[in-house]
């Protein structure tokens, strides 16, 4: 076998002496002379010779072309083949491709780095040997499975494909992986990864099962092992009131490999700053920061939660869109046929409204109020979903439309308040508000117990989708 098959066409270029001893040999004259037959008598036992040592030398310089050839072909024994492919050292490249690698490594990032060390190294390697390429990612990816080294420049063509991608680098299931695949071959593992280790899924021990001829662990440096990471930004709610406290909660998660003291995240509103808090972190900890600002101006707004001075500028910012509202508004669901006050309702709305208009030291009442009534029979997802709070009057006909639609708005975020009075038909919503879909249990019996004046209220909250 040849690892160069090709150039074995070449091999008729070996004729070549023989060609020339022909072109180039003597051609003599023959002169017939008095003791011409003595010297063809004397000439004939030294011809015999001469012929001897011309075919011989012409073989030698054949031969030299064909081996010429041969080498540049380069010849495998069938044995040494199958070491090559099987039995022979086999070089594996684990990359890591996980997001930390954009991290800053002085004016460069750390996958720059680590392409250049990674092209150093397969510089060194020569023609025909066996390599792998596998990306660490959440799951291994083999982009080079036991392949022969043809040129750097075709290994490296196949590395400017690669780009950091945003996950976690499962390392270990990595090296379990490029294990498996080699069965037992004499190994070479080529680890290139940062120090990331608080992202790594853990799996189990790692245990090569054939001969580990040599396993370097290569890690580019960063400017900094600190990395933390804004993981959530959530307000608490989506329509809060203008100039009333809103709860927003960010998460920070430390994939550094060290401690990290009096961290500053940063929260703002349209760009500008709004408030700051401080926090610290163990490797791997994530924790929870919750600011409590007041927006003054009503409209769309964007929140962006930001870390400051952090080694990895792209997973520093986190956005959230929100909506600030001067005005509650109030959808109240009862029955077209009845006449007169809300009657479940009505006691609910009289303190929501007072509490709405009272004044104390701190300023005016919480908001304007926007009431309005919908029936669930006739309207549209539309309706429910322009209000913010939606109270089922007790003696509402509910039915599977309505709960339908109650839980459409449920899924949008909105809040429902169940008034059940004395007209309640409790087992009408038992069967169309299935326990826990919309009420949290089944209604067994009616009891009238005023608390403050007011009538006995069921309210059902859901968590907001994400």
């Amino acid at each position: 076998m040849f690892l160069h098959p090709l150039i074995l066409w070449a091999l008729p270029l070996a004729a070549l002496p023989v060609i020339i001893y022909y072109l180039m040999r003597f051609r003599s004259l023959r002169v017939d002379w008095g003791a011409t037959y003595v010297l063809e008598l004397a000439l004939a036992r030294l011809k015999r010779r001469l012929y001897l040592d011309q075919i011989i030398l012409l073989a030698l310089r054949v031969l030299a072309c064909a081996g010429l050839v041969v080498a540049f072909a380069r010849p495998v024994a069938r044995a040494a083949s199958r070491r090559l492919s099987g039995g022979g050292v086999h070089r594996v490249v684990i990359l890591d491709v996980s997001y930390s690698l954009l991290a800053d490594a002085g004016g460069r990032t750390l996958w720059e780095e680590q392409i250049e060390l990674l092209a150093q190294l397969l510089a060194t390697w020569g023609r025909g040997e066996r390599w792998s390429l596998v990306l660490a990612a959440e799951a291994p990816e083999w982009l080079v499975q036991d392949a022969a080294m043809t040129s750097t420049d075709h290994a490296l063509a196949i590395l400017a494909a690669v780009r950091p991608r945003e996950c976690a680098a499962n390392l270990p299931r990595a090296l379990d992986e490029a294990v498996r695949r080699t069965q037992g071959q004499p190994l070479e593992l080529y680890l290139f990864s940062d120090r990331q280790a608080t992202n790594w899924t853990p799996t189990a021990a790692f245990h090569p099962a054939g001969p580990l001829n040599r396993f370097l662990w290569v890690a580019p440096a960063a400017v900094s092992d600190r990395n933390l990471a804004i993981t959530r930004l959530q307000p608490r709610f989506d329509r809060p009131l203008a100039g009333h406290p809103c709860g927003v909660a960010v998460s920070v998660r430390n994939f550094g490999a060290e401690p990290v003291a009096d961290a500053r995240v940063e929260l703002q509103l349209d760009g500008a700053h709004l408030a700051r808090e401080s926090l610290s972190l163990l490797p791997g900890q994530e924790a929870v920061l919750t600011f409590n600002p007041a927006f003054a101006d009503a409209g769309d707004h964007y929140l962006t939660a930001r870390v400051e001075n952090d080694v990895l500028a792209y997973d520093n910012l986190a956005h959230a869109g929100i909506e600030v509202a001067d005005t509650i508004r109030l959808a109240v669901c009862r029955d077209p046929a009845r006449t007169g006050k809300f009657d479940g309702a009505a006691p609910f709305l009289d303190v929501f409204a007072r509490a709405l208009a009272a004044d104390d030291d701190a300023g005016p009442g919480l908001a304007a109020l926007e009431l309005r009534e919908i029936n669930l029979e006739e309207a549209g997802s539309t309706s429910t979903a322009a209000a913010d709070v939606i109270i089922v009057d007790g003696g509402t006909q509910v039915s599977q439309r309505a709960a339908a639609e109650l839980q459409r708005a449920l899924d949008a975020g909105r809040t429902v308040l169940f008034s059940v009075d004395d007209q309640a038909d409790l087992a009408a919503w038992n069967r169309h508000f299935p326990a826990p879909d919309l009420l949290p249990v089944g209604l067994a019996r009616r009891e009238q117990r005023p608390l403050g004046g007011t009538a006995p209220l069921l309210l059902l909250g859901r968590p907001r989708p994400s």
